[in-house]
């Protein structure tokens, strides 16, 4: 899979950029054919998204990706730290709105009439599946990854159970990758 731009020299050895260093190998050595955009935004003024990801013939894809340990406690989101539990924003949420600004975005270029479907992926690098975690995605919107091995052959496999009906083919790949301001 072709992975642009190339991961930036000054996060390769920031902490709290190995989450997405990891997974960003992982779609780079991937032999499925698509294009991963690292840090994209749908538009100049766009939310930067951690990946917008086109897999040829599969589906288009929001990753948000979040390393660490998170946890749920009475319905709020928590990262476990050196200092103790840090409240975060919900990153299904996160990942949703940003599917969705994706999906806007690529409507607006490309006309009313193409409307591509976005899949919303968090990929918890860092961890093993956390049972509230997934009681919570189950049957929602926003679909869940544990580990960053193997990526892309598991979003083929999340696409297949959602049952995306007009997957991007190589030609909407360009085009639609070449909308977005790097």
């Amino acid at each position: 899979m072709e992975a642009k731009p190339v991961f930036p020299d000054h996060r390769l050895h920031d902490p709290k950029r190995q989450a997405e260093l990891a997974v960003y190998r992982d779609l780079e050595a991937s032999v499925i054919p698509g294009v991963a955009l690292y840090g994209a935004r749908p538009g100049a003024t766009g939310v930067e998204m951690d990946f917008a990801l086109w897999l040829e013939s599969i589906a288009r894809f929001v990753l948000e990706v979040k390393g660490g340990r998170y946890f749920l406690d009475g319905g709020e989101w928590f990262l476990e730290g050196p200092g103790g539990a840090m409240p975060k924003n919900s990153p299904l949420m996160q990942a949703w709105d940003n599917a969705m600004a994706l999906r806007n975005f690529l409507c607006e270029r490309l006309g009313r009439r193409h409307k591509p479907f976005v899949i919303a992926v968090v990929v918890f690098p860092d961890m093993e599946p956390d049972p509230d975690i997934e009681a919570l995605t189950a049957g929602g919107q926003t679909h869940v990854l544990w580990g960053a091995g193997g990526v892309a052959g598991r979003l083929a496999d999340i696409a297949a159970q959602v049952g995306v009906k007009f997957p991007p083919g190589a030609l909407d790949v360009q085009r639609e990758t070449a909308l977005l301001p790097m």
